[in-house]
């Protein structure tokens, strides 16, 4: 229970910290950017194309349209005799709203009063204010002169103006490189009402001219009678609220949700000024009628039937690409064919949203934030609660629900969750993160695994365990090695006088120090009985850096303990003797049924055991094989015969271990002109003045190494 409860916190907080660390990627402009980029075009993809509103239709100019009619496809040199007849059949044909995507900036005389009567008399067509980017002025700014751009509005020429029925900008965001989102009230030209909130206004007029006849208090007080005057004469907030006032003394009760060119507006008024597009689809999914046959339609009266109660955009528009004067790349952008939708079309689809209610609302951070603590929650809870073979399967069935949960509120409720950022980026980072961590606790529960065994294993037998597992303990290694094996002198005679509780805290420090040496030297210790351990140095390698290690251990041990007799806090001596032989042993696992030890096996063991029992026959400490001597320069030894060892039938040269050269040298430089005097007298004969020479040698130090090299010297001589 406390093992789940703890790993459930665990889940908690790599999915909190995943989830903050992603919230404040999302929040970012390259996050944001990213989202808007690839989760926004993967949410419309997977949506598919829908219906637009059937009240939005789009006449289109074309290459074929132009050279249909026999003038130039560069629409600022059409003679708007052309619009002229267009506008006076869409207004014959009951169009509730005509807007034109065309700027018409310069003023044609001869055909422009008659543009202008036929604007005048529709009185709902709508026309494009451009903006024209100047650069009037450079500021400095840290020594650095930069270009200060300045976006003024230039209308159409002052008698076209002034017939239309209402002029709105269109400005489009390009973020990075694409069309998402669009503006009601176009904050580059004021805040001013935009130019398909304009078209919308032309389009509510009928209904809002009803409005104000039903409402007679408001009339009676000055209510405007058009209600583009009042969405251009106040802001947003404003403007929504004078509407809402006329709804209610008109006692207009609108249910939800909205229907109506009326509630569109009042929609299109609420914040925030920018929307996001909902696209309908590739380009020409807007009904589309071509500009020839747009007047052919016009000129009959069945045709006409067509646009009745539309309304009807006008503007460059083209089902092929290189014909496209003013195209974006939108997420219906064709990746084969390169076309994209057209600013005419965007600008219906713009109007489109308004109309539908049904621009892409996005989450908005404050409520992404939980959306990605509940993902990343979650995706911890299964990653760290279950196998990752179990847990990955699962995480991805939880991403095909979210993918569906998210293009299902796309597609219904407009709403727009994020995708790219919880799923590419958020998801990795979790898995990562809980491999991590999981890696980490392994690693860690690891570490006190080997802690604990590492007191009962050798190291290599862990390392192998832990590299390998279990099974291959059964494996059997033939290496070279040494074996030392100790026993401490005098030890029974103490353990009868002590009792058991201080007793073993004497063996544990005792045997302390001997581990500590053997580990410095690369040694592994493979069995302790008592107060005896058994330690061996193996490889397929060094069999000459293995043996010198070894030596080296000896001696090290043979200084750590008797200055651990000299200091213990138990007041004792245990003085140790050594036995060490090298030779092939084998590793394996001995035991049987549940009780296994991983150790050293072969004659080597046997012998290092004898070595140790025959240096207590012999009254020494140290002995040696002259196997694990032979070309280990840096020791010194005192050969002391051939001896026959109990189990074995060939006898074994042992030599007693005193220690380093460069130590016996550095410690005994005193010593050794006695030494040499004493050597000089007894070759000369005079064996008085050598026994007094080596007896001055010997009273300068009585250490009992010294004591042991100088009987191997005169043993030598003699």
């Amino acid at each position: 229970m406390v093992r789940a409860g703890r790993q459930i916190y665990q889940a908690m907080v790599i999915g909190g910290a995943t989830a903050i660390a992603t919230a404040l990627l999302l929040a970012s402009p390259w996050g944001w950017a990213m989202e808007q980029r690839f989760g926004l075009t993967w949410l419309f993809m997977l949506r598919g194309p829908v219906a637009p509103p059937p009240e939005v239709v789009l006449i289109a100019i074309d290459k074929a349209s132009s050279d249909a009619l026999g003038v130039p496809y560069d629409t600022s040199r059409w003679p708007r005799s052309l619009h002229t007849r267009l506008v006076q059949g869409l207004a014959a044909a009951g169009a509730r709203a005509i807007t034109f995507d065309l700027h018409f900036k310069l003023p044609h005389a001869d055909h422009d009063p008659a543009f202008a009567d036929a604007l005048r008399k529709a009185g709902n067509v709508a026309l494009l204010e451009f903006l024209d980017k100047q650069q009037p002025v450079d500021v400095e700014h840290d020594g650095t002169r930069l270009p200060v751009v300045v976006q003024q509005r230039s209308p159409p020429a002052p008698a076209i103006a002034q017939a239309a029925g209402g002029l709105g900008p269109f400005t489009l965001p390009k973020v990075p490189d694409s069309v998402a989102s669009f503006w009601t009230f176009d904050e580059n030209a004021g805040s001013v009402p935009a130019l398909p909130l304009v078209s919308l206004a032309l389009f509510a007029q009928a209904d809002y001219a009803a409005l104000i006849r039903r409402g007679a208090e408001d009339a009676a007080a000055g209510a405007p009678s058009s209600l583009l005057s009042v969405i251009s004469s106040a802001s947003p907030s404003q403007a929504r609220a004078a509407l809402q006032r006329s709804l209610r003394s008109a006692g207009d009760m609108r249910p939800a949700p909205p229907v109506g060119a009326l509630d569109s507006m009042l929609a299109a008024l609420a914040p925030p000024t920018s929307r996001t597009f909902n696209y309908y689809g590739p380009a020409h999914t807007i009904p589309t009628v071509f500009y020839n046959d747009a007047l052919a339609l016009l000129a009959r009266p069945a045709g006409r039937e067509r646009f009745a109660d539309k309304a009807v955009f006008v503007g460059v528009s083209s089902p092929v690409q290189w014909q496209l004067r003013d195209e974006f790349r939108t997420a219906y952008s064709d990746p084969e064919t390169g076309l994209d939708l057209s600013g005419s079309e965007i600008l219906a689809t713009a109007f489109a949203n308004l109309l539908d209610v049904s621009s892409i609302r996005p989450l908005g951070f404050t409520w992404s934030v939980p959306v990605l603590l509940v993902w990343g929650a979650l995706s911890g809870l299964l990653l760290r609660l279950l196998r990752a073979s179990v847990a990955l399967p699962l995480l991805g069935l939880m991403a095909a629900a979210y993918i569906a949960m998210t293009v299902t509120l796309f597609s219904t409720q407009y709403l727009w969750l994020p995708l790219f950022v919880p799923l590419v980026v958020m998801t990795p980072l979790v898995v990562l993160t809980s491999l991590l961590w999981q890696n980490r606790l392994a690693h860690r529960d690891l570490e006190r695994i080997q802690q604990t065994f590492g007191h009962y294993l050798p190291p290599s037998t862990m390392r192998r365990l832990v590299e390998q597992g279990y099974r291959t303990l059964d494996d059997r290694r033939t290496v070279y090695g040494v074996c030392l094996m100790t026993d401490a002198q005098g030890y029974t005679a103490v353990a009868e006088h002590m009792p058991s509780h201080e007793l073993v805290d004497l063996v544990n420090d005792y045997l302390g120090v001997i581990i500590e040496q053997v580990a410095a030297f690369g040694g592994e210790v493979s069995d302790i009985k008592g107060d005896a351990v058994m330690a061996f140095w193996a490889s397929r390698l060094d069999a000459h850096a293995l043996r010198t290690a070894a030596c080296r251990a000896v001696l090290a041990i043979d200084r750590a303990t008797a200055d651990w007799n000299k200091v213990n806090r138990f007041g004792v001596s245990l003085p140790t003797r050594i036995g060490m032989h090298c030779g092939a042993m084998t590793l394996a696992r001995v035991g049987a049924a549940d009780h296994y030890e991983h150790r050293a096996v072969g004659d080597i063991v046997n012998t290092a055991s004898r070595l140790e029992q025959l240096s207590k026959r012999l009254g020494s400490r140290l002995l040696v094989s002259e196997g694990v001597v032979e070309g280990v320069d840096d020791v010194v030894t005192r050969r002391l015969g051939s001896f026959s060892l109990p189990g074995r039938r060939n006898p074994l040269v042992v030599h007693e271990l005193l220690g380093r050269s460069a130590d016996v040298r550095h410690v005994w430089a005193e010593v050794l002109p006695h030494f040499d005097a004493g050597v000089a007298a007894y070759e000369a004969g005079d064996r008085i003045a050598a026994q007094k020479a080596f007896a001055d040698a010997l009273a300068l130090r009585k250490d009992d190494t010294v004591t042991r090299w100088f009987i191997a010297q005169i043993d030598t001589m003699t």
